[in-house]
């Protein structure tokens, strides 16, 4: 028997937290206009996302940086 029977349900609950906490930094981010890249984890403007492809504007997931990579 684990010496800490409710192991799985801290986890759980530790893993919603910091959801929850992560959620709303990126709401307070998200209004003053910046969002996140997904490889380097860095907040950028919308500039750094958006491309052009077959003459429309597109937004990337990734910054400018990365795509290049």
């Amino acid at each position: 028997m684990p010496e800490d029977r409710y192991t799985k349900v801290n986890q759980r609950n530790a893993r919603r937290r910091q959801d929850a906490r992560q959620d709303r930094d990126a709401e307070a981010h998200a209004k003053k206009g910046e969002y996140r890249c997904r490889d380097c984890r860095n907040w950028y403007t919308i500039l750094a996302f958006q491309y052009e492809y077959k003459g429309d504007t597109k937004v990337a997931s990734r910054c400018r940086g990365c795509r290049r990579r």
